[in-house]
Formats: C-alpha cells, sequence, structure tokens
C-alpha cells in the first residue's frame, strides 16, 4: 500500500511538472535569451581561437548556465548556476585524471561561450520514466515542447538534466595537440582526451534550438551538451552517456 501510495505521489508530481509548463492565461513566456562569445563555426574553420569574454563577467549576473571552450582551445568550460567548471585536458602520454577546477570568479577566458541566466522560477521540471541516452536526448527535448516551440523560427533556450549516469564519457579538448595548420571539426575531434565514468551522479548542461547548426552548435545538430560531476571532480564536453530512468529534464 505505501509503494502504490509513492506511485500515485510521483505521478500527481510529474502531471503538476508538465502543468506548471504550460501557463493556461496565454501562450508560454518567451525564454531567456542565449548569448553567444564566438561561434563553434568560428573554432572549427577560421581557426578563431583567440579571446571573446572573461568568464568573471558572465559571472556578474544571476543563475547563468553555459558551456564553451577556453581561448587557445586550453580546455572545457561548463557553467552551472553561476559556478564556472573548467577541465584540463592532462599532459600527453600520461595516465592522469583531467584537472577540474571549479570558481565563483573565474579569470579565464573563453574563445567560444553560450551562456543564458535562467532565474529559478522560468525552469519546468519533467520526470522521465525512460533512461535517456546520447542517442534520444533531442528526441526527449522535442517531445515535451509545444509545436511553436520547435518552430525554425523559435527562440533557443538552455536546458540541463539532474540524474544518475549508468555511463557516460566526457571529451576535453587540448588545442595543444592540435597541428598548426588543422581545421575542422574532425581535426578538432582528433585533440579530445576522454574520460569514461560508471554509476555517477551529475548534472546535463546545455542549449537547443529549433535549426540546424546555431551559433552554439556543431554542423547539423541541435543540441550541444556538457555535464557537470561533482561528485567525481569531473566536466567536460558530453560525448556518449546513457542515464537512469527517473532523470529530470528541466528548461524555461
Amino acid at each position: 500500500m505505501i509503494f502504490s501510495a509513492s506511485l500515485a505521489a510521483l505521478s500527481l508530481l510529474r502531471l503538476l511538472a508538465v502543468a506548471s509548463a504550460e501557463p493556461a492565461n496565454g501562450p508560454t513566456p518567451a525564454p531567456p535569451a542565449v548569448e553567444t562569445y564566438g561561434t563553434i563555426r568560428g573554432l572549427t574553420q577560421s581557426r578563431d581561437l583567440a579571446p571573446k569574454v572573461t568568464l568573471s563577467a558572465v559571472q556578474a549576473a544571476a543563475n547563468a548556465y553555459g558551456l564553451g571552450s577556453l581561448s587557445d582551445l586550453r580546455g572545457e568550460i561548463t557553467i552551472l548556476d553561476g559556478v564556472v567548471w573548467l577541465a584540463f585536458a592532462p599532459p600527453a602520454d600520461s595516465n592522469e585524471a583531467p584537472r577540474v577546477v571549479s570558481s565563483l570568479q573565474s579569470s579565464e577566458t573563453a574563445a567560444f561561450l553560450a551562456v543564458s541566466h535562467v532565474p529559478p522560477p522560468a525552469w519546468h521540471a519533467f520526470g522521465l520514466e525512460a533512461p535517456l541516452t546520447s542517442e534520444n536526448l533531442q528526441a526527449t527535448i522535442e517531445r515535451m515542447l509545444p509545436p511553436a516551440r520547435k518552430k525554425k523560427g523559435a527562440r533557443p533556450f538552455a536546458f540541463r538534466v539532474e540524474g544518475h549516469f549508468q555511463l557516460v564519457t566526457l571529451a576535453i579538448v587540448d588545442g595543444q595537440r592540435l597541428p598548426p595548420d588543422a581545421r575542422g571539426e574532425a581535426a578538432i575531434e582528433k585533440t579530445n582526451v576522454l574520460q569514461a565514468l560508471r554509476e555517477v551522479d551529475g548534472t546535463v548542461v546545455g542549449f537547443y534550438s529549433p535549426r540546424d547548426g546555431a551559433a552554439f552548435n556543431h554542423a547539423h545538430k541541435r543540441v550541444h551538451a556538457h555535464a557537470v560531476l561533482p561528485g567525481n571532480k569531473a566536466t567536460g564536453h558530453l560525448q556518449t552517456f546513457v542515464m537512469a530512468r527517473g532523470a529530470t529534464l528541466l528548461f524555461p
């Protein structure tokens, strides 16, 4: 009986979450703007690795969520509710784990950064009854969206996912491994250092655009995501993952 009551309570919470995302009066408010400094295309095609913004300037406004690459492709940036998480690749031919630094006021600079400032009341939560994976992330987000927000002219937005990773692979770029004249996404991907973890809790921080190839997305993609695993002091670009059922997807 207690188990049945718990299931009923969980179902009610999920219904309330969905209801909160669909205001009864008028259209859904526009999500907070996504600001971009530099572009993925600039990194990959033009090799524009110069600083575009100091991270502390972005942190000055509350409730920042973001992702990007450090200037000169020295590592990965993830911003989770105003806290900057940086991942630096270990030296080549090393067995060391990537070095991770977190900061409330970072003096580091980004060659590319996407950021949105989303206050707590703006987030709407959706309980996920099936596992979430790198293969179904975009489809899962789009299934929760009203039709108007999936149209090509609709505003992009930040999202996050809270849950338990059964497995996750993070990629940390290392610009020192990039040949002098190399360009293109494939060339940069070859510099990535991969970190694989199992059975860890964490948060996905990402951005969704209803059109392919937005400034913050890789070619032919609508989603770009990083992850923060505080208990393991790990972060980076989200390469592949499987998140157990029961995770929570949130977007404004």
